[in-house]
């Protein structure tokens, strides 16, 4: 936990007074992924329209352009509002949106003020089991700070 308190810390320090969204996830992306090793593909799906999220920032491989709001653990986590995870990509269905080499998903939500899902971060691992609770929690709370409601 002390490694996202950190990273939490350089988040502040880099945005500043920064309010522009894109801005703000761009730089998260970045500094997410340069964080940890863990981190494969790191960044936003952004809702576009009820049925549709559009890639965002992120850093990583080249990733889908546009997915389904029923597609994959990033789809539930914009149907639920929730944290959703992925221990063994090989085994889990939900993993309909990532690459063929990913074995670890996360996906958290990005809210607005008025609490709505406005994005999902998103994190693949080329590691089996790579995310746990501490994740959760650590990364939930540098999105919170990041986009404050």
């Amino acid at each position: 936990m002390e490694e996202y308190d950190r990273l939490k810390a350089k988040l502040q320090e880099q945005l500043g007074s920064e309010d522009d969204v894109t801005a703000r996830m761009a730089t998260m992306a970045t500094m997410l992924h340069d964080s940890d090793g863990r981190f494969d593909w790191t960044g936003f799906y952004r809702v576009a329209s009820p049925d549709r999220m559009v890639v965002g920032p992120y850093a990583g491989p080249v990733a889908r352009v546009s997915i389904s709001t029923d597609d994959g653990i990033v789809g539930s986590c914009l149907r639920t509002g929730t944290a959703q995870m992925v221990v063994d990509g090989s085994a889990d269905e939900m993993r309909t949106d990532a690459g063929p080499s990913v074995r670890s998903s996360l996906a958290l939500p990005v809210k607005d003020t008025q609490d709505d899902t406005i994005a999902v971060l998103a994190l693949d691992s080329d590691e089996r089991d790579a995310f746990d609770e501490v994740d959760v929690s650590g990364l939930t709370d540098i999105l919170d700070h990041v986009f404050p409601r």
